[in-house]
């Protein structure tokens, strides 16, 4: 067991500030990354679970953390393991996200894809979004 000095309570990557999304004929994957844009973090959500009853059957968060090589390598991989479908392609890109709802027999990513500065407080940014 670790001591108590040895613990920690800094998280994995520092917040993530930029969401971008991509999708195949299978899989649609969120990659965040932070303010530098050189921590990458993915989750990949399944386009084919019909009628999923819960989040978790079609969400997977990858624990990695990757550098933007490392990120730019799995994402070629992911294309060229797609060819056949269209491959991997680049949807919206969002600065947030709110969450997902579901809605009669499927969940909806919310993106944050607009943002507006409107105030700061204590020097953290207040935005209002769309």
């Amino acid at each position: 067991m670790a001591a108590a000095q040895d613990l920690t309570l800094e998280p994995l990557i520092s917040k993530l500030e930029k969401f971008i999304l991509y999708e195949t004929h299978s899989y649609l994957y969120v990659v965040g990354c932070d303010k530098r844009q050189t921590e990458y973090r993915v989750i990949k959500l399944d386009r084919q679970v019909e009628q999923p009853s819960r989040l978790d059957e079609i969400l997977f968060e990858d624990d990695c953390v990757y550098t933007r090589s490392e990120l730019k390598d799995m994402l070629e991989m992911i294309h060229e393991g797609n060819k056949a479908h269209g491959g991997l392609q680049r949807i919206n890109t969002g600065f947030g996200i709110l969450g997902f709802v579901r809605f009669l027999d499927c969940y909806y990513l919310i993106l944050i894809t607009q943002r507006k500065k409107v105030g700061v407080i204590s020097g953290n940014t207040i935005y209002g979004v769309k």
